[in-house]
């Protein structure tokens, strides 16, 4: 039987591979050709399962591509470390800086990107700036939390905004910014994935203590891993399935979380998964329902529409209990 997970790794001495193990983001195009940022550069799989590496160039060589995002006339944006924004033509192999407006002074040291309306609203968050918000290259606004990492849109002007520092939401209609303090959690920063479920309102929340989820309406937050007793470490990156079951890249491993049955599985080698450790951002859910991740050593592709379910554990009920035959009541117990 064909192993459902597809394991992305750099093969030594073989052309045909990606380029470099340590994965910083995943990004696919309308061509189904599916894009690896790494630490030296870019890296294309095409759908015949073709490597084309790119790293000659001296903006890309040796530099790490921490978001990757589709931009118009099927070109890609690139949020690197050290390189600031840029534009990516794969016809020609041509890089550029992104054209910021005049006195414009973006972030070069990205960890992530939002990018709506074919590039021409975008959002950057690094560890050199502020969270900044643009319009065609002009400076809309910008916030006063620093050390993004992660970002999502929630409908009706709301973006809720992880960083090293916590946890805030943004009101782009009065361009306000509310840092979220649950009560009855000592410490909730160093936020590294967030997902949004439009049908609950629940934000989930990956941090370096586990997995939360936060009622948009209620404000209630609850420490999912801790309450179910599972050691997950680090949640790096989120990601759901049409089932509406959430998947985690963490520091030890993948793992999915069963909402309806508020069950945690872990996935690893024994199932097919090579990768034993996951990284901050690289991850993505593509059209036909692939999920991706990614870390310092590799990628995982699969379809969790194809994994076999696994095995609900069945519960034992003890009818009757007999000693020689006889049955034995509780005063026979605490005698003997």
């Amino acid at each position: 039987e064909s192993n459902p997970f597809h394991n992305i790794s750099h093969i030594p001495n073989l052309t045909n591979s990606i380029q470099d193990n340590n994965i910083r983001s995943i990004f696919r195009d309308e061509n189904e050709n599916i894009w690896f940022g790494t630490e030296n550069g870019i890296s294309k799989l095409d759908p015949q399962q073709n490597w084309t590496n790119y790293s000659d160039h001296p903006k890309l060589m040796n530099t790490a591509i921490l978001t990757l995002n589709g931009f118009r006339d099927n070109k890609l944006l690139l949020g690197t470390y050290g390189e600031g924004l840029l534009s990516f033509d794969p016809d020609n192999v041509q890089v550029s800086e992104y054209e910021f407006g005049p006195n414009e002074n973006p972030s070069k040291f990205i960890f992530t990107s939002l990018v709506n309306d074919e590039g021409r609203e975008i959002w950057l968050g690094g560890n050199d700036r502020s969270l900044s918000h643009y319009r065609d290259g002009v400076l809309i606004s910008r916030y006063s939390v620093t050390m993004v990492k992660c970002m999502v849109e929630a409908g009706d002007s709301r973006y809720y905004v992880g960083s090293d520092h916590g946890l805030f939401e943004i009101n782009t209609r009065n361009q306000s910014l509310r840092q979220i303090t649950p009560s009855g959690i000592d410490e909730f920063d160093q936020i590294y994935g967030l997902h949004l479920d439009w049908t609950t309102g629940l934000l989930w929340v990956g941090n370096y203590d586990g997995l939360f989820s936060y009622d948009t309406q209620s404000g209630e937050t609850v420490h999912v891993s801790k309450n179910s007793a599972v050691e997950l470490g680090t949640v790096y990156s989120i990601q759901s399935d049409r089932s509406r079951n959430l998947w985690l890249g963490t520091i030890s491993g993948l793992w999915k979380y069963s909402i309806e049955d508020e069950l945690f599985r872990s996935y690893n080698e024994k199932d097919g998964v090579l990768i034993d450790e996951f990284g901050i951002g690289a991850s993505a859910t593509f059209r036909d329902g692939v999920l991706a991740f990614g870390g310092p050593k590799g990628a995982v592709l699969f379809d969790p529409s194809r994994l076999k379910k696994s095995p609900v554990p069945s519960t034992i009920f003890v009818s009757d209990f007999l000693v020689n035959g006889i049955a034995v009541d509780s005063s026979i117990l605490q005698n003997d």
